[in-house]
């Protein structure tokens, strides 16, 4: 279970317009993972997902291109977001799909009659 402070009204990625962020232990990083729902991102902040309650997570962006931990930082941002367009691409997809077979389903021919037409 993840152990988290609550920032109340100090969180530093909305700079304290909420008072429900708050900020757990970043596993495998040196930086917090913010929890903050008034958060925009910048050049210092940067959301890396939602958890669980639908709080937007953020992560401090360390500017110094040397140091490991933000390289590999960058390449896990990079990383979900090509994830993220897979899901949308997977999803736009499928609803084709269905839309496709819905229309053959209200057209009312049997699948041989449709695959004769064509």
């Amino acid at each position: 279970m993840t152990n988290f402070t609550y920032n109340k009204g100090a969180c530093p990625v909305c700079n304290g317009k909420r008072r429900d962020c708050r900020e757990s232990q970043n596993p495998g990083f040196d930086t917090p993972l913010y929890h903050c729902m008034g958060g925009t991102e910048s050049d210092t902040y940067k959301q890396v997902g939602v958890d669980r309650v639908g709080f937007p997570t953020w992560v401090e962006i360390n500017p110094n291109p040397w140091n490991p931990s933000a390289k590999f930082l960058s390449k896990i941002i990079e990383g979900k977001v090509e994830a993220e367009a897979k899901r949308a691409e997977a999803a736009k997809r499928k609803k084709e799909e269905l839309e496709y077979r819905e229309n053959n389903l209200k057209s009312g021919l049997s699948e041989v009659e449709r695959n004769e037409q064509y």
